[in-house]
């Protein structure tokens, strides 16, 4: 993966009804039974799962692989 993240949305997948097509994950820590949680960075104390915009040179596990490398 790129060391830096993506940035804007030019590149990125919209359905029929534009909406951003986005992919993410679920890590978990099988060992201590816990889910990782990001911080939402629009809104302060809010925690989300990671996700991000899947973009269309890439498939939509690439997206996946790539949100998940990019958050942790």
């Amino acid at each position: 993966f790129a060391s830096e993240a993506r940035t804007g949305r030019e590149n990125q997948n919209y359905d029929d009804q534009s909406a951003r097509q986005v992919a993410g994950c679920v890590p978990i820590d099988v060992k201590n039974r816990r889910v990782l949680l990001v911080q939402s960075s629009k809104r302060a104390f809010v925690w989300v799962l990671p996700k991000g915009g899947w973009e269309n040179d890439e498939t939509s596990e690439q997206a996946a692989a790539r949100e998940t490398y990019e958050e942790g």
